[in-house]
């Protein structure tokens, strides 16, 4: 239909072409690729809505291509890295992650500051406590992490078991398996919505060191915690078991424990 009433010759055709590029690249895994995409069929609207002195429609173009070239120096700027549990690092970079646990406490079901292991599997009739989660912290620094880091600042951060040993809920499939157990994954709240989780994610399925690169990777999450599920299933994790209401969210509603694993390419 484009193409018939077209009366505007090449310039005409932008939308078009836009649409088309846009609906066959979609699906770009790369987050930065993906802003690319975004910015060149942009700028192709941005020149249509000129042409057709349509400037309202041309600044809201204007500012997307500008918010998205923004969006793409942050990315950049985030260094994912990870730390091996058996070295020393920069007392700030712990204090860093001390801080982002802290800011997502009250987040986790149940919080944080209420665990005594990352490995719990009690979770109902826990005191809930307006304390930092120091204990917690103390178990974390003490297994392998992924972090993302923004001018010198943790994040983000993906914490994770080598050759987790306790496998009962992952089925037969990966009952065999060296099995890399994620524990915790959090954002800080201001970096959220840039694939911060994704690239962590990445990095552990795809970047660890040899040595300890799993056969499959596992998780559990709550099953409020659709964005979590969502990334997952995404991800071609599969739910291997599930414990119901296993878990208590703060107006007392109870919530199922789920857990996930994923055979990974070695």
């Amino acid at each position: 239909m484009s193409l018939y009433f077209n009366n505007l010759g090449v310039i005409g055709l932008l939308p078009l072409i836009s649409t088309i590029s846009y609906t066959l690249l979609m699906d770009i895994k790369n987050v930065i690729k993906f802003k690319i995409l975004i910015i060149f069929t942009l700028i192709m609207w941005l020149i249509y809505d000129i042409f057709i002195k349509s400037y309202s429609s041309a600044l809201f173009d204007f500012l997307n291509i500008i918010t998205n070239i923004i969006a793409i120096y942050k990315i950049k700027n985030i260094k994912i890295i990870y730390m091996d549990p058996i070295k020393s690092y920069k007392v700030k970079i712990y204090d860093n992650i001390l801080s982002l646990l802290n800011e997502c406490n009250n987040e986790f079901v149940p919080p944080l500051s209420s665990r005594y292991s990352t490995q719990q599997k009690e979770f109902n009739n826990i005191e809930v406590t307006n304390q930092k989660p120091n204990i917690y912290f103390d178990m974390i620094i003490k297994q392998h992490n992924i972090v993302a880091i923004n001018n010198d600042k943790v994040v983000g951060i993906m914490s994770f078991i080598n050759n987790y040993d306790k496998k009962e809920y992952f089925g037969a499939d990966f009952k065999n398996k060296n099995n890399n157990y994620i524990s915790t994954v959090c954002v800080k709240k201001e970096f959220r919505h840039k694939k911060i989780a994704t690239r962590l994610y990445d990095f552990i399925e795809n970047q660890l060191p040899q040595e300890i690169k799993g056969e499959c990777v596992s998780t559990r999450t709550w099953s409020s915690n659709k964005l979590h599920i969502n990334l997952l299933n995404k991800r071609g994790y599969e739910n291997t078991y599930t414990i119901k209401d296993d878990r208590t969210l703060m107006d007392n509603t109870k919530v199922d424990t789920m857990y996930f694993c994923k055979a990974i390419k070695v």
